[in-house]
């Protein structure tokens, strides 16, 4: 990875976290795991292009490596439609039901299949014995 994707994703991640502090933000000696996130719904055209960004450098860190890598933003955020991005963040998230930014069992499933299909362990056929 170069210095300058470096400097970019380090960048994209002071932002991000920036923005996931929003209005929870507060100093205090005692961490906050789960702040509430809701606020966020409403931040897509902001967050979008500083994940993509993210992914980009973190997929150039695993090219460089020869590693695979996994990127689940397309999964989870669906391009051009606000409404649809927040149905699907509503559906794979606990965000809306619970106010947390954590996945759901359809999440952890969404982004385990993306995994798998990133291992290519699939090729190795269904009972894994070829």
């Amino acid at each position: 990875m170069t210095r300058h994707a470096l400097r970019g994703t380090t960048v994209a991640v002071i932002v991000l976290a920036s923005l996931f502090a929003g209005p929870a933000a507060h100093a205090s000696s005692e961490p906050r795991f789960n702040p509430p996130f809701s606020y966020l719904l409403g931040a897509f055209p902001l967050a979008d292009p500083l994940i993509m960004a993210l992914n980009e450098a973190m997929a150039g860190a695993a090219r460089h490596e020869r590693a695979q890598y996994a990127d689940i933003f397309a999964t989870f955020n669906l391009q051009g439609d606000p409404a649809a991005e927040t149905a699907r963040t509503c559906a794979l998230t606990l965000l809306c039901t619970e106010g947390d930014i954590h996945l759901s069992d359809a999440g952890y499933q969404a982004m385990a299949d993306v995994v798998f299909d990133a291992s290519d362990y699939a090729r190795l056929g269904a009972g894994g014995t070829e």
